[in-house]
């Protein structure tokens, strides 16, 4: 065996010498040879290249978007627990994730070719899941509470009536001594703010107190229900110490006063348990009061004139066993009865009433006032709330009252006053 190193140069010259070899193949023919061969068997030396595993999961993740928005389009109003913002963010997560897995899987496709053949990526197998939706059928809180919402209201109280005015009761006394007769007068009392009728039901209980011990003080809340209204007491036996005489005035008090903001019936609680002390009667857990008065009338008091109503003036409030209608009162307010001269009609003698309407809920009261007729200003304002007052003994929404030669119109609001 020869032994001799081999340079470079030798091997060049060696090669020079030997015989040329001659291909009768031409390039073409070479290149279809080769094409040939690759089509029928692969390389050996590399693995074939698989699909980049992060294609599935891309695809899986886009069909299940598409999946959740078709299924729950109602979930992307604002008024559901799903809004659009809450998918945004889903959808955020989910690219979020998906971007996270192509990361990996472009890693696993670097180290794939560099290792010729690693093991295939555990990602490849993996479904990126929709985040859960509740099924269509199953309503949540919020569609609960508006499917509530949206149903004809059922138990619901009356809208509040605003008052802007309170009525306070004082006593009146006709004749002296023991055979002095005592009345209840009623007089407007305005507010410093409106206020819900409760609150002004309270005013003027408190501002009606003429007690010696002021017991109605110890009134301290008024609620009510329907035509119930609630008197709440701080104790049983806050009212025990009422004489005869101011027990009287209390009960007047309350048949006068109560039906002016719509009640029928007054309850007594004390902790939310029924029943007070009303002086000598004992105890006493409800009283039905008075709910119409028939007209208003006027009294004078040291030179004051008030109102009285036809309840307490003794005059006729009923024709036939029926009540009177709005009508009827207004007409029988205009005369008093002949014996009697200690009150006098709310309807001053230069003012002639014209007609008496009810045209749905709004009573219409047109009157005229005689020629070079001197009324003073307070008498027809007076003459005013005794109309005000008398209708609201009625269902009646508003009152007109119209001098029908100079077209002047004073509206009240029955709601309000």
């Amino acid at each position: 065996m020869n032994n001799k190193k081999w340079s470079e140069e030798d091997v060049e010259k060696t090669l020079t010498k030997l015989p040329p070899v001659k291909d009768r193949q031409t390039k073409d023919d070479l290149f279809r040879a080769i094409e040939s061969k690759a089509e029928t068997e692969l390389p050996t030396r590399f693995s074939p290249r698989k699909k980049k595993p992060w294609v599935f999961p891309t695809m899986a993740s886009v069909a299940a978007v598409l999946l959740a928005i078709l299924i729950i389009p109602p979930f992307f109003t604002s008024d559901n627990q799903l809004t659009t913002d809450n998918l945004s963010q889903e959808e955020e997560k989910m690219n979020a994730t998906t971007f996270e897995n192509n990361d990996v899987n472009a890693v696993n496709d670097t180290e794939d070719e560099a290792h010729e053949g690693a093991v295939h990526n555990d990602a490849e197998d993996k479904v990126i899941e929709a985040p859960e939706v509740p099924p269509a059928s199953v309503e949540n809180d919020d569609n609960t509470a508006l499917a509530e919402y949206d149903e004809p209201a059922q138990n619901m109280t009356e809208p509040a009536r605003i008052a802007t005015v309170a009525y306070i009761a004082k006593s009146y006394s006709v004749g002296e001594g023991s055979s002095a007769n005592h009345y209840i007068t009623v007089e407007e009392y305005e507010l410093d703010e409106s206020v819900n009728r409760e609150k002004a039901l309270l005013t003027s209980v408190k501002e009606s107190d003429t007690t010696s011990g002021h017991y109605l003080n110890s009134l301290e809340d008024v609620t009510s229900t329907g035509d119930t209204v609630q008197l709440h007491f701080t104790d049983t036996t806050a009212l025990q110490a009422l004489s005869s005489q101011e027990y009287t005035f209390v009960e007047e008090m309350f048949h006068e006063i109560v039906p002016l903001y719509g009640y029928k019936e007054v309850e007594f609680l004390v902790d939310e348990e029924p029943g007070v002390i009303l002086g000598p009667q004992g105890m006493a857990e409800s009283l039905n009061v008075m709910t119409y008065n028939r007209g208003y009338y006027l009294i004078d008091e040291n030179n004051e004139v008030v109102l009285i109503s036809a309840r307490m003036a003794g005059e006729e409030m009923k024709e036939d066993g029926n009540p009177l209608t709005f009508e009827q009162t207004v007409e029988k307010m205009a005369t008093t009865e002949d014996e009697e001269d200690w009150y006098e009609s709310a309807i001053p003698s230069p003012v002639e009433v014209t007609s008496v309407t009810i045209p749905g809920d709004t009573a219409r009261v047109g009157y005229r006032i005689a020629e070079d007729a001197d009324i003073e200003e307070e008498r027809l304002h007076l003459f005013f709330e005794a109309l005000k007052l008398t209708a609201k003994s009625f269902t009646l929404d508003s009152l007109e009252i119209i001098n029908v030669d100079s077209g002047d119109t004073v509206t009240y609001n029955m709601e309000d006053n």
